[in-house]
């Protein structure tokens, strides 16, 4: 049980210390801590500015067919982020919101901001009605074909 407390001890140093290992040895009892190693994360070099994405493949799920259900079918057309960003549904902080619940919007009008690498990308409506849903909250972040506006 001696042993058991010492070797906590030694991965609480390990921790606070932010050491990669401790060891302790006595005449009875040798013990090595060592830290886990996170595998090292490696990210693509970041797109120019000038660079547009205009494909993206589909993604395969492994997942037996039998297993799959088509989505349920939704009612209304949805403003979709085309980007990775940052979600604002105002053009700045002490104005007010491009559109609200219940507002006409039309084909071409901006209805949101999407901030990515620090440039402010204005969305547009791709059709005409009526904003029945704001899906995302100001500052959320959002991924490339997420859902944003709903528009019946």
């Amino acid at each position: 049980m001696e042993t058991v407390k010492i070797a906590r001890e030694l991965a609480n140093i390990l921790t606070e210390k932010d050491l990669a290992r401790i060891s302790y040895k006595s005449k009875d009892v040798a013990i090595l801590v060592e830290a886990q190693q996170a595998a090292p994360v490696i990210m693509p070099p970041p797109l120019p500015p000038s660079t547009v994405m205009t494909h993206v493949a589909p993604v395969v799920n492994s997942a037996p067919v039998a297993e799959i259900s088509a989505p349920a079918k939704k009612s209304g057309n949805y403003v979709i982020s085309p980007i990775v960003g940052t979600f604002y549904s105002k053009p700045a902080p002490d104005k007010p919101a491009f559109v609200n619940i219940g507002d006409k919007v039309t084909k071409g009008q901006v209805v949101c901001i999407v901030e990515s690498m620090k440039l402010m990308n204005e969305i547009n409506c791709e059709f005409d009605g009526t904003v029945a849903a704001i899906l995302a909250m100001d500052g959320d972040a959002v991924d490339f074909g997420k859902e944003l506006i709903e528009i019946v």
